[in-house]
C-alpha cells in the first residue's frame, strides 16, 4: 500500500510538472485602443504581436507558449487600474507590458509594485516612472521626456530660431516636456527665450480644429515650435501647419514624438524642412535582427513598423529572455535577471540599468524631405534626410540625476 502510494505521488508530481511545462506564460497587455490617439495602441499591439509569433514558433520559453492579453485603458486611470487587477487576479498573467499616458502609466506602476508583477512601459515617457516615483518593479523599455528633450535640444540648438514656442497635449506630458525643453536649451543655448506659458499651446486631446492653434503659434512671434503632440494630433496639427504655411521658411519646427505612423497618415501632406526625433526609424539600423522584424512587420501588416510597435516587440522579447535565463515567472527571480541586462535588439543594443531601470539605447534625428518612400501597397510618404544618430551615451539621463531611490 505504502509504495502504490509513493507511485501515486510520483506520477502526480510528474503530472503536475508536465502540466506546469505546458502551461501558456500570459502577459498582459495594456494599451490605449481608443479614441484620438488610438494609433499608439494599436501599432502597438501589432509590435507585440509579430513578438509573440515569433517565440511561439521557436517552441515558446522553456517548453511554454506564450499568450497575449490585450485590454484597453481608454486613457482613464481608473479603468487602467481596473484591468490590472482583473489581468493579475483572474487572468494570472506574469507581467504587465504597454501603458501609452503618463497619467496611466502613474497610476499603473505603483499597483504592479503593490502586486509583486513587473511591469514594461513600452511608450508613456513621464520621467517619474524612473525618477522619484522608480519601483522595483517597474521598467521602461522606451526613452523618457527627458532622453526625447535632450535630444530635441540638441538639434534645436543647432537651428538660428532665438525664440521658442510649444505645441503639446493638455495633460502631464505636454507639460513635463516643455519644462524639459526649456531647461535643457536654456543650458545650452542661454540667449534663447521662451513664450510665457500662456502664449504657448496646450490642447486637449479630443481636439479636432487646429486651426485656431496653428494662429497662435503665429501670434506668439516665436521663430522655433516644439511639438510633442502624437497619434492623431500630430497628424492634423501638421495637415493644418502645412495648409497654413506654418513652416513656411520663417520657422523652425522640431517633432519630438515622431513615429513614422504620422507620416505614413499625411503622406505628402508632410511639412518638408522639420525636424522629427524618434527613438527608432526602420532605415537606421542595417543589422540582421532589425531587417527580420521590419520584414515581418510589413509582411503582417504592410506599412514599416514605428517606435511604437518596436518598443512593445522590445518589451515582449526582453521579457522572454529574463524568463528563458532564470527558468522561471517569479517575480523576485526575474527582476533581478533584468537588471543590468543587456540585448541586441532591432534598435540596436539596449541596456537596462539596474539603477532606474530605465532602459538606454541610441536614438535618431532627421529632417523631413522632399525625398519620398513607397510602401508595398504604394503609399507614398516623407524619408527623413539627413538621419543624425544620437548615442545613448550623451542622450541618457545621469542616475544620479533623475532622482530616483530604489528601494
Amino acid at each position: 500500500m505504502k509504495k502504490l502510494s509513493v507511485a501515486l505521488s510520483l506520477l502526480f508530481a510528474l503530472s503536475s510538472a508536465t502540466a506546469w511545462a505546458e502551461a501558456p506564460i500570459k502577459i498582459g497587455f495594456l494599451y490605449l485602443m481608443s479614441g484620438r490617439l488610438a494609433t499608439a495602441g494599436t501599432t502597438s499591439k501589432q509590435g507585440a504581436e509579430i513578438a509573440l509569433e515569433e517565440i511561439n514558433a521557436q517552441g515558446g520559453i522553456n517548453g511554454r507558449k506564450l499568450e497575449g492579453i490585450f485590454r484597453d485603458s481608454k486613457g482613464d486611470p481608473a479603468v487602467a487600474i481596473e484591468e490590472v487587477k482583473d489581468l493579475v487576479n483572474k487572468e494570472r498573467v506574469t507581467a504587465i507590458m504597454g501603458i501609452i499616458t503618463s497619467d496611466v502609466a502613474l497610476a499603473v506602476s505603483p499597483l504592479c509594485n503593490e502586486l509583486k508583477v513587473p511591469l514594461f512601459i513600452t511608450a508613456a515617457q513621464t520621467p517619474q516612472v524612473t525618477g522619484n516615483k522608480c519601483n522595483r518593479h517597474t521598467f521602461r523599455i522606451t526613452w523618457s521626456n527627458m532622453e526625447n528633450l535632450k535630444t530635441a535640444v540638441i538639434l534645436a540648438a543647432k537651428t538660428n530660431a532665438k525664440k521658442w514656442t510649444t505645441v503639446a497635449p493638455e495633460y502631464a506630458f505636454g507639460h513635463e516636456a516643455w519644462g524639459a525643453f526649456k531647461y535643457h536649451l536654456k543650458k545650452a543655448k542661454p540667449d534663447t527665450t521662451f513664450v510665457e506659458d500662456s502664449e504657448a499651446v496646450f490642447a486637449p486631446i479630443d481636439t479636432t480644429d487646429w486651426a485656431p492653434y496653428v494662429k497662435k503659434v503665429k501670434d506668439s512671434g516665436a521663430d522655433g515650435v516644439a511639438m510633442t503632440l502624437f497619434g492623431g494630433n500630430l497628424i492634423d496639427f501638421l495637415r493644418q501647419a502645412k495648409v497654413d504655411g506654418l513652416f513656411d521658411g520663417t520657422r523652425e519646427g522640431i517633432a519630438a514624438v515622431g513615429p513614422i505612423t504620422a507620416f505614413l497618415a499625411l503622406g505628402t501632406d508632410t511639412p518638408v524642412g522639420i525636424w522629427a526625433v524618434t527613438p527608432y526609424w526602420h532605415k537606421a539600423n542595417n543589422s540582421p535582427i532589425n531587417q527580420k522584424f521590419v520584414e515581418a512587420y510589413e509582411r503582417r501588416f504592410v506599412f514599416p513598423p514605428g517606435f511604437q510597435s518596436l518598443f512593445a516587440y522590445a518589451g515582449v522579447k526582453v521579457y522572454a529572455e529574463a524568463v528563458k535565463q532564470t527558468g522561471t515567472t517569479d517575480s523576485p527571480v526575474v527582476v533581478k535577471a533584468l537588471e543590468g541586462m543587456t540585448m541586441e535588439l532591432p534598435i540596436g543594443k539596449v541596456t537596462i540599468r539596474p539603477e532606474d531601470h530605465q532602459a538606454v539605447f541610441d536614438v535618431i534625428g532627421g529632417k523631413t524631405s522632399d525625398k519620398v518612400m513607397v510602401t508595398k501597397h504604394k503609399k507614398i510618404f516623407r524619408d527623413l534626410d539627413p538621419l543624425v544618430r544620437f548615442p545613448a551615451e550623451v542622450i541618457a539621463i545621469p542616475v544620479d540625476q533623475t532622482g530616483c531611490r530604489m528601494q
